[in-house]
């Protein structure tokens, strides 16, 4: 490789050349045989050339950072380009939190800061969650009239709703000329960690009201960058399940678990609430069948959910069996839903039933018990 180039690098007459025999370095050997030739011969003025290969030392497939601050070193008078190099090769090394630090120095230094200098510095605080250092730099971003920069403004937005930092992310967001399915999607995102499930939601319906395509739409849970996190799942599907959108609901769950997350109680619980506001009854039974098989031990609300969703469908019976295979004790909340269900639908017997558990467990029925079950005598009589 030496003698390659050197032979080649004779007839150097400019960057162009430079970057050439650059790409053509296939090994660390290599690029150390370039620096030292670049260095002797004086090519290490070209600054793109320079910066293009600390880049090669900074990233992968390399990723000999070592070497490329001790060529940064030995720079007499650093450029942007050069520091935004080192800077972009400490994101993903096991010391992303130093890329601040570099920050800070080319401010001290007096040297000119860029739109891709933040945005490098943003990354790298994203990845050990600089809640502070983020919003230093968004500080630093509105003071050097980055904002109209639509990438590093993306990068802003994700990285402050990552970090945790809400309401500027809001307010970054609320001022972004043009929004891309990047900017819903992290914003969006942002709110679902946040445990600001109805805000998250409320955003995505806004979403589509302006005008964003149903399969980008989707797209926002597609690549969420969190297929595995629980949390954000069972966020998103419970916004869904208060706002009585079953349909979706039950798509969000069957998307959950195409990706490989494993669902919970909490999960079970919020698609059975939707599927009872939704009266998709079918489905909850189906549902609620599953999740022993998915090593989920339905609880009292779950039992509640199916109940009350079986009562509102007529399905009285059914209701009644649930309630007497369970391994548990009911409680009074699983009773009155039953009985609620039998004044709807003037079911005496069952009413009957439900009206002596009640008693029971010490429950005072309005009226008396008697008196319930005359009144749906009655109801059902003037039919």
């Amino acid at each position: 490789m030496v003698s390659e180039t050197c032979t080649y690098t004779t007839k150097i007459n400019g960057v162009a050349n430079l970057e050439s025999i650059i790409q053509k370095c296939a090994s660390f050997s290599h690029i150390k045989q370039f620096q030292a030739y670049v260095f002797t011969t004086g090519a290490f003025k070209f600054s793109r050339a320079r910066s293009k290969l600390l880049e090669l030392c900074a990233i992968a497939p390399f990723e000999y950072l070592s070497f490329a601050i001790s060529v940064f070193r030995r720079i007499p008078t650093p450029f942007t380009n050069d520091f935004n190099a080192i800077i972009r090769g400490l994101i993903q090394s096991p010391q992303p939190s130093t890329a601040f630090a570099w920050y800070r120095a080319m401010q001290r230094g007096s040297f000119r800061v860029d739109a891709l200098t933040c945005s490098f510095t943003l990354k790298a605080c994203a990845r050990v969650l600089a809640a502070t250092e983020s919003l230093q730099l968004h500080a630093n971003i509105i003071r050097f009239g980055f904002m109209a920069d639509a990438l590093l403004g993306t990068t802003l937005l994700d990285v402050l709703a990552k970090v945790g930092s809400l309401r500027c992310a809001r307010l970054v967001f609320d001022e972004m000329r043009l929004r891309d399915i990047a900017s819903w999607n992290s914003l969006i995102f942002g709110l679902a960690q946040g445990s600001q499930a109805s805000e998250a939601l409320d955003l995505f319906k806004r979403m589509q009201v302006e005008g964003l395509k149903p399969n980008e739409a989707c797209g926002v849970f597609d690549n969420m960058g969190c297929r595995k996190c629980l949390v954000t799942w069972n966020t998103m599907i419970m916004a869904f399940a208060r706002d009585g959108d079953g349909h979706k609901t039950l798509k969000l769950f069957e998307q959950m678990e195409k990706d490989g997350v494993q669902s919970d109680a909490v999960t079970y619980l919020a698609v059975l609430c939707a599927c009872n506001h939704a009266g998709l009854v079918e489905d909850g039974l189906r549902l609620f069948n599953t999740m022993g098989k998915h090593g989920v031990k339905p609880n009292l609300k779950h039992y509640g959910s199916l109940v009350d969703l079986l009562g509102r469908a007529g399905r009285l019976k059914d209701a009644y069996n649930l309630i007497n295979s369970m391994s548990m004790m009911p409680d009074v909340v699983l009773w009155q839903s039953l009985l609620g269900a039998c004044r709807i639908y003037k079911d005496v017997e069952m009413a009957e039933i439900a009206s002596r558990n009640l008693v029971y467990m010490g429950v005072q029925l309005l009226w008396g018990f008697r008196v319930v079950i005359k009144r749906i005598c009655c109801a059902r009589e003037m039919e």
